[in-house]
């Protein structure tokens, strides 16, 4: 109270204190006034609304001015890393008749290299472009493509990515944004898991007019209160993240009258699950799952929580 009276005393009348309760936060502000008989008189209100209101529109400030700026910057930045990797491929085409096998493996990891940064700059650009076009196209091969990017990443942390990705006829979705998609949960997946971890990847017709992407990994999982902020702008349990990954995810789905589900537990793992309309499928096969050499094959479906 006599640090109450001392604000009221330097002409502090107005603050506000986070107070912690079962099921979240609230914010609670106070005003405090001096009468003339030297009482004081404290008036409290919840002003969570209120607090909530800025944030999401300052948080609405940052993503128009990102949007404004990224362009330019990923432009800036495509140019030197497509002639940097034309560089590599020339290289990699000249070292491999050689036979230069030190040379030729160093080139092959920076090439997947450039090609992982190249899927980073995809993963963050795509804003503002729709998922469901008017031509079709090869959804699991963009699927497959960046599963095969990102396993090397997911090996070099010591965890072991499963591919099940079934054969697809054309289907009414830009390749691109599925690739951002599929990289970012992939990318949130690897962070999670710790060494000795699992992650699936699987994309399937989960009924003739619904198609099902989905990444399940048996990480750290989340809280109550981080998945019920985690696909909000800019918010980020990473000290490197950008807090717009899930943020992509979860508006080019809505776009295309699909759904993003989230499913986590602390200790229990993370499962994302896209469901998307689409014209009927045939129900068709498994592809390969392509892995590098050196790689046997991988079966973890024990490992991670059973397809529904």
């Amino acid at each position: 109270m006599s640090t109450l009276i001392g604000q009221a005393r330097s002409g502090e009348r107005s603050q506000s204190i986070t107070l912690q309760r079962a099921g979240g936060t609230v914010e609670v502000g106070y005003e405090i006034s001096e009468g003339a008989d030297g009482s004081f008189i404290l008036l409290f209100q919840d002003i969570t609304a209120q607090v909530r209101t800025r944030t999401e529109r300052d948080r609405l400030l940052q993503l128009a001015t990102v949007d404004e700026v990224l362009p330019t910057v990923l432009h800036e930045l495509r140019n030197p890393l497509a002639a940097v990797t034309l560089a590599v491929e020339v290289l990699l085409e000249e070292a491999e008749p050689r036979g230069d096998a030190e040379l030729t493996e160093s080139l092959h990891t920076v090439l997947a290299e450039l090609r992982r940064m190249s899927l980073v700059f995809q993963g963050i650009g795509v804003g503002g472009r729709r998922l469901r076009v008017q031509q079709g196209a090869a959804i699991d091969r963009a699927v497959h493509e960046v599963a095969r990017i990102m396993d090397r990443l997911a090996h070099q942390s010591g965890i072991t990515l499963h591919i099940d990705v079934h054969a697809l006829p054309l289907l009414p979705f830009d390749p691109a944004v599925v690739k951002a998609i599929v990289f970012n949960l992939l990318s949130n997946a690897i962070y999670a898991c710790r060494h000795g971890g699992h992650i699936k990847v699987s994309l399937r017709p989960r009924s003739p007019e619904v198609l099902l992407l989905r990444v399940t990994d048996d990480g750290r999982g989340m809280t109550p209160e981080v998945l019920a902020e985690c696909t909000r702008p800019f918010f980020t349990t990473r000290s490197n993240g950008s807090g717009l990954g899930l943020v992509v995810c979860r508006e080019a789905v809505e776009e295309a009258d699909g759904r993003l589900i989230i499913d986590s537990a602390p200790g229990q793992g993370t499962r994302v699950s896209i469901e998307l309309p689409v014209p009927a499928i045939p129900m068709m096969g498994a592809l390969p799952s392509s892995r590098r050499s050196g790689l046997g094959p991988i079966d973890v479906h024990d490992a991670v929580k059973p397809e529904e």
